[in-house]
């Protein structure tokens, strides 16, 4: 079955998080033809958790999650409809893990993303 975290292509109609995260924000559509979602002419992709978890998370708080996305970049971009959404963020101090979807407009594009959040994250729980 592979990573139950990839989601390069939406599925068609299927109301999970991610996919709804992705409607939302950007307003495109599932293409059957085509076998992609798109948004303003551009295919999107994500790849998407919701348990993203790194030794020491939870010594972060909600609002120390968030301000490290801002710090870093790691926010999403209304422009080009890509970008990063976390979720589930008061899961932090409690269970030491957050969601993100990371939405961009190709398959690697979307999992650097999402890496750098990884990273990002492990990077601040380390200072």
């Amino acid at each position: 079955m592979g990573d139950p975290r990839r989601r390069d292509q939406p599925a068609q109609r299927r109301h999970t998080h991610p996919a709804l995260t992705l409607l939302a924000l950007t307003e495109g559509d599932y293409q059957p033809d085509q076998g992609c979602y798109i948004a303003g002419g551009v295919p999107k992709h994500y790849v998407a958790t919701d348990h993203l978890e790194t030794p020491g998370l939870a010594t972060l708080t909600p609002d120390d999650v968030l301000d490290v996305a801002e710090q870093s970049g790691l926010v999403w971009d209304d422009a080009s409809m890509t970008g990063l959404v976390f979720h589930m963020v008061s899961a932090v101090g409690v269970a030491g893990r957050v969601g993100v979807t990371a939405i961009a407009d190709s398959p690697a594009s979307a999992e650097a993303l999402y890496r750098k959040s990884e990273s990002t994250l492990a990077d601040a729980v380390a200072r």
